[in-house]
């Protein structure tokens, strides 16, 4: 029994996800059963894999979601820095047919699992990002909702990145919002509202400038306030080098906030489109 209080079975899984993360990350700092001092909650471990991101490991011998990180688990969020929270259990427990309804809602709730198997090797099956950027399964299903099959499928694209690299799944919904402002800018030259040079490729924010200053989409100017606001939001939070651990948490923080601004803008700026008369769509590739 350790001096930790953790089972033999336990420690077995500590040591073998410690081992997976000095070899993964080179050795990082990593601290057991150190407390979190604005939770009063000591994790298994704690691993600093970058500057600005922490993971946190529960160890669970009987099932893939701890009663711990159920209870717990998000009250990270608190702490302001970016962390990622992991349960490890046995690979047996997570094979087994009764435990998968435990595997899922482990990962619906924004947490990983790492599993090991009977020769002490860790293996990550679902990896996570930190909690702060976690947007819901549930809220993304609302905010697309009455979207065409097109434009559903290219916002859960950008989901899926998200939820492996907010960073990139934001980059990638500000694309497709950039898509919509660039067939935007066509449909009003085609219909000899803009010129050319006011809409040209490559300059979204330009040309929101000009659709807004447009007569003929003077009933749908806020909504193209709200896109414009929202580019220049979403460029600025990928742009971002934070410089500590505080910057980090508000720059995650971000992205979700403009991940989910960004399925809003999505939907609502392609709707004001449509009912200016233009196509709100995105061009062909």
């Amino acid at each position: 029994m350790s001096t930790s209080g953790l089972s033999p079975a336990d420690e077995y899984l500590r040591n073998a996800a410690e081992k997976y993360f000095k070899k993964t990350y080179q050795h990082p700092p990593i601290r057991r059963s150190e407390a979190i001092k604005p939770l009063g909650w000591a994790p298994s471990l704690q691993i600093d894999i970058h500057d600005y991101r922490t993971v946190i490991c529960e160890m669970s011998a009987e099932k893939p979601y701890p009663q711990m990180l159920a209870l717990r688990g998000h009250d990270v969020m608190q702490v302001q820095a970016p962390i990622c929270v992991f349960s490890v259990c046995p690979e047996e427990e997570f094979l087994k047919a009764d435990q998968q309804k435990s595997v899922k809602d482990l990962v619906a709730h924004g947490f990983g699992l790492i599993t090991v198997d009977s020769s002490g090797d860790a293996m990550v099956r679902h990896d996570c990002i930190p909690l702060v950027q976690r947007v819901p399964d549930a809220a993304f299903q609302t905010e697309i909702r009455g979207l065409p099959s097109k434009f559903r499928q290219k916002t859960a694209q950008c989901y899926e990145n998200y939820k492996k690299n907010s960073v990139a799944g934001v980059q990638e919904l500000s694309g497709l919002v950039e898509g919509i402002i660039l067939q935007a800018g066509r449909d009003a030259i085609a219909k000899t509202w803009l010129t050319n040079g006011q809409a040209a490729p490559g300059k979204a924010a330009d040309t929101l400038d000009n659709l807004f200053n447009c007569k003929q989409l003077q009933n749908i100017r806020a909504k193209v306030a709200a896109a414009r606001g929202y580019i220049d939001a979403a460029r600025n939070t990928v742009s971002h080098y934070p410089k500590n651990k505080k910057q980090a948490y508000k720059k995650f923080n971000d992205c979700r906030e403009n991940f989910i601004q960004g399925l809003k803008i999505t939907k609502d700026f392609r709707e004001a489109l449509r009912s200016a008369a233009l196509s709100g769509d995105i061009p062909k590739v």
